[in-house]
């Protein structure tokens, strides 16, 4: 019987703020089958800076390039523009004059978008299936807890991401699965994700999420607990975010009730491009346990300085193979 995953090169960016230095022609992207962007396309919401993230993005020939805005992303988030409750707001509302909004949004939902294969969502759980079979599951979430009245944002007290939130992380759920990494074996019961891959703007509290400056005396953790807490219940795969910046860099959590000594740091290696690659499919070293592990990347490619001198990661997952898929794969073998 053909496998139930299938190795998946994903190219993981954030935090890009349509940067003058990141040109396809300076910076190739690597290739992947996959891109997703996970917020702070922009500096502050204008057209210029959206239409050059834009073209860094179709450059790229993965099938599926999933992208969502971040709390720079102003002309994106139409209710803060509406808002006149902070200067931000009564800023952002005289800046929705001089910029086109509707175009600003077109560009990355409209036709152009569609045939270049971007996906843009700023909250809620979508399926994808990609033309050779690969079918997975994404959870998706532009707000961050409030900071300076900026877009996309939410009280730090409040829970966005489980029930009875509008739009909650899916939880994981115990299942029977065969034993090995083909599909083979015997049977057990094993926790499946909620969703296979996670993309939110700001990262969960405590992971990847260290803040520093004049304010923090040194750092503080900045992520969000109430997401902390979902992806703990969703166990997805993959947990992709950025926003902040010095948090750059990759971890692999363990979920077995243990505290902080199972959450170890990932280095990757350096690509042809160099980027980070780090490969946790069953092609590589030490594959991703699914429902015991799960792979976080801060992909923020500035700095704290706003200095793009962050690489972009490709982490190599194992994802699910549609079932049609393995059905015709399996006939295939069976006539050979």
């Amino acid at each position: 019987m053909p496998p139930t995953t299938r190795p998946t090169d994903i190219l993981l960016l954030s935090d890009t703020h349509a940067h003058y230095s990141l040109i396809p022609e300076a910076h190739p992207l690597p290739p992947a089958s996959i891109l997703i962007h996970s917020g702070d396309l922009t500096n502050l919401g204008s057209y210029r800076d959206h239409q050059r993230t834009f073209s860094l993005i179709t450059s790229h020939p993965a099938e599926l390039k999933i992208v969502i805005p971040g709390n720079h992303d102003l002309t994106l988030d139409s209710t803060y523009l509406s808002s006149n409750t902070s200067p931000y707001g009564v800023f952002s509302t005289a800046f929705r004059g001089s910029e086109p909004i509707s175009a600003i949004r077109e560009l990355w939902t409209g036709p152009e978008a569609q045939r270049h294969g971007i996906v843009y969502l700023e909250e809620g759980t979508r399926t994808f299936r990609l033309r050779d079979g690969t079918a997975f599951t994404l959870y998706a979430s532009a707000y961050t807890p409030e900071f300076c009245n900026w877009a996309f944002a939410y009280p730090r007290s409040e829970d966005r991401f489980s029930s009875p939130a509008e739009n909650p992380v899916p939880r994981a759920t115990t299942a029977k699965a065969t034993a090995d990494r083909n599909g083979n074996g015997t049977e057990q019961l094993v926790e499946q994700p909620g969703v296979d891959i996670i993309v939110t703007h700001g990262p969960p509290m405590g992971t990847l999420d260290l803040a520093v400056g004049a304010h923090n005396d040194g750092g503080a953790h900045v992520g969000c607990e109430a997401l902390r807490r979902a992806v703990e219940q969703c166990r997805p795969r993959l947990h992709v975010f950025g926003h902040i910046h010095e948090g750059y860099g990759a971890v692999r959590r363990r979920w077995d009730g243990k505290e902080r000594e199972e959450e170890r740091e990932e280095e990757g290696v350096k690509g042809e491009n160099g980027e980070r690659r780090l490969d946790v499919s069953r092609m590589g070293k030490e594959l991703l346990e699914v429902g015991r592990e799960t792979l976080f990347v801060n992909a923020s490619l500035l700095d704290v300085r706003y200095r793009a001198v962050n690489r972009p990661w490709v982490v190599t997952v194992e994802l699910p193979v549609d079932e049609e898929k393995r059905r015709v794969e399996k006939s295939r073998e069976d006539g050979q």
